[in-house]
């Protein structure tokens, strides 16, 4: 009885009322076409047009943004603001290891397969994954865009568009259009192209400041005419390596969630710079010992590199005018802590610093150095598996491209594109684990040649190889002749 009425004070004493429906409004900072151009302008580097396009975002005083280091504006509009550069010297790394690593695309049968490295070869397929890759990770998304124009070529013709200049429209899941902008400047009026890639189809449509206008208005457009194919496959490839959680159905790039941890980091660098500039050895020099102008006697003018010495009034002691030099303490561990933890976080989950030669001990054998490249092998391999399913369905689309422009029914392909492996070993370390699995007897005699030289050798030159070892081996293991 005491027990309940105990409860049933609690109860009446403690009440939860359930939370209030209301109405949350937050607003994006920018739409999608102005959050690739802040991917593309910290990709190229150039100070200015950071601090033009941050200044700019930066809103009224009372923004939070207006508070990031390349949206301030001094009062003296002397401080020198610094980009790392650490965007682009990481997605460059990406490129060009990924490009250098593309060892070709081959198809299942030798005449498809001869086909497929004519057209590859013929568009510089190698330098194009470069590119494709450069902007995937600088704006999140692209395609490859497949075009006929036999003025130019007789084959099909390749090109990559990034996030900026494509748009992607879906049906419950499914690619149903692939949309390509190009840009024409007429007379001083811009005139915007837009290619629309469908299923069976592609179209053309010329605008000029929000209103369709004919193709004839660009001359070089004039030829241009809707096409339909006997095919329901898209003549476009797209390719990207995230999602973006911002924008539906458009991917993500590199450094996306990174903007603030490298204006932090180009903050310390600008900071550490603006100290050491200040921290010069400093000259205070008499008036009646400054340097004058020989014709004039006008004392010699000042400038922030050549202040070799500041004025102070002359002496009237007997000991006379005395040059004094001082110089301030820098902090210069302190400068050096804050750009090493900043530039750890850039770096968190992108890359490895020892892939750029940071922080790498000289004593460091290789299995240590692999193991402090974990991060970019990680990263590495996802770029390149997105980019094999690309490049696979992007040689099966322009084999199906070839036999539609010559007028043959579009065949079906298998094809494989390959990657060579990333960091592998040197020749020497390889040949050794390679011969102490050879004569255990856990690997062929073939797979050992074709490990051991890779594309090094030709398949003739390879089986030539096979037959001298096994020749060899064998003529080791006959039992001597006792006469």
């Amino acid at each position: 009885m005491l027990f309940n009425k105990i409860k049933n004070k609690i109860f009446d004493i403690f009440k939860v009322n359930p939370a209030q429906s209301r109405m949350l409004v937050v607003n994006e900072e920018l739409t999608h076409i102005n959050n690739v151009l802040k991917n593309k302008v910290l990709y190229r580097g150039n100070a200015n047009e950071i601090e033009q396009f941050f200044k700019q975002i930066g809103g009224s005083a009372n923004d939070k943004t207006a508070a990031r280091f390349w949206a301030v504006t001094p009062e003296n509009g002397r401080v020198r603001k610094i980009h790392s550069g650490i965007v682009s010297t990481v997605i460059d790394f990406y490129a060009n290891i990924i490009a250098a690593e593309y060892e070709g695309t081959s198809a299942d049968e030798a005449v498809s397969d001869e086909r497929l490295n004519l057209i590859f070869e013929r568009n510089d397929i190698a330098r194009l994954i470069e590119k494709a890759v450069t902007q995937v990770l600088v704006t999140g998304d692209g395609a490859f865009k497949l075009s006929v124009d036999r003025t130019v070529s007789d084959i099909p013709i390749i090109e990559f568009f990034g996030a900026a200049d494509v748009e992607y429209t879906y049906i419950r899941g499914k690619l149903a259009e692939v949309r390509f902008y190009t840009d024409y400047i007429r007379n001083g009026q811009t005139y915007r192209l837009e290619e629309i890639y469908g299923r069976g189809s592609i179209a053309y449509k010329l605008w000029n400041k929000g209103r369709e206008v004919d193709l004839s208005a660009v001359d070089v457009l004039s030829g241009l005419n809707d096409v339909e194919y006997n095919s329901d496959i898209i003549l476009a490839v797209p390719l990207k390596f995230f999602d973006s959680n911002m924008y539906t159905d458009r991917g993500k790039a590199l450094f996306e969630n990174k903007v603030e941890d490298i204006d932090a980091l180009d903050e310390v660098i600008s900071q550490w710079l603006d100290a050491i500039r200040r921290g010069r050895v400093k000259k205070y020099v008499p008036e009646s010992l400054l340097p004058r102008d020989n014709n004039t006697g006008i004392i010699q003018s000042i400038s922030d590199f050549d202040d070799d010495f500041i004025k102070i009034a002359s002496s009237v002691s007997e000991t006379g005018d005395t040059i004094t030099m001082q110089q301030p303490d820098i902090n210069y561990t302190a400068y050096e802590n804050s750009y090493n933890v900043f530039l750890d976080l850039v770096l968190q989950g992108i890359i490895s610093p020892a892939s750029l030669g940071i922080d790498l001990k000289k004593t460091d054998n290789a299995q240590a150095q692999r193991e402090k490249e974990k991060v970019t092998m990680f990263m590495r391999s996802v770029f390149v598996a997105e980019l094999k399913r690309a490049l696979t369905d992007l040689a099966d689309t322009v084999l199906i491209c070839e036999d539609i422009m010559y007028g043959r029914t579009p065949g079906k392909y298998e094809t494989s594109a390959a990657f060579a492996e990333y960091a592998e070993p040197g020749f020497e370390s390889r040949a050794e684990t390679i011969s102490n699995l050879y004569t255990r007897g856990i690997i062929s005699t073939e797979m050992a040649v074709n490990k051991l030289y890779g594309s090094a050798l030709s398949d003739s030159e390879k089986a030539a190889e096979v037959k001298r070892i096994k020749e060899s081996y064998s003529a080791e293991l006959e039992p001597p002749v006792v006469g």
